[in-house]
């Protein structure tokens, strides 16, 4: 398989974790603690990348350099991000538009337990207001999947990377 392939599975294998994972969060009415249901997301998108960079293993012998399981993660954790952006935004502009109002009354309570003064508050919140937006919700799904992704892919790419002179007798 294509490593263009292994990208696109990947992400769509990504961006169905983390779609169902959001709609487990709908279902069980958890959306109110974000600390939380951002920490998952996290863990599922490493799921997701896992997945490729296994998968790619598969298909090569074992072998994964470090430069491929970057690019891999990256891919599938951007494209994962596009799915996950794009649900976002067809289920707060169609099916759940209140979700946007939770979201700005999470902001509202971190910006008050952070001890900001009122006319401070007002601004901040006027000016999110103006920010959060279902569109906003693609490119913050994709920024926040890219960005956790660049970390995930470090991470198990320095763990899962095998190439051939690891293979091969070490000579002195």
């Amino acid at each position: 398989m294509s490593f263009k392939l292994l990208t696109l599975k990947g992400g769509l294998v990504t961006g169905g974790l983390l779609i169902c994972y959001l709609l487990l969060i709908e279902l069980f009415q958890y959306f109110s603690n974000t600390q939380i249901t951002e920490s998952y997301q996290i863990f599922v998108l490493g799921l997701g990348i896992y997945y490729s960079l296994a998968e790619f293993k598969k298909n090569n012998q074992g072998l994964l350099s470090f430069k491929k399981a970057l690019q891999l993660g990256m891919g599938a954790s951007c494209i994962g991000g596009l799915f996950l952006g794009i649900y976002s935004w067809v289920y707060v502009k169609y099916f759940n538009p209140k979700v946007l109002e939770i979201l700005l009354k999470n902001m509202q309570e971190i910006l008050i337990k952070q001890n900001s003064d009122k006319a401070n508050i007002d601004r901040t919140m006027l000016l999110l207001k103006e920010m959060v937006t279902p569109e906003f919700l693609i490119f913050s799904g994709i920024l926040s999947c890219c960005i956790a992704g660049i970390f995930i892919s470090i991470t198990l790419g320095l763990f899962l990377k095998k190439n051939i002179s690891d293979l091969s007798p070490h000579r002195n």
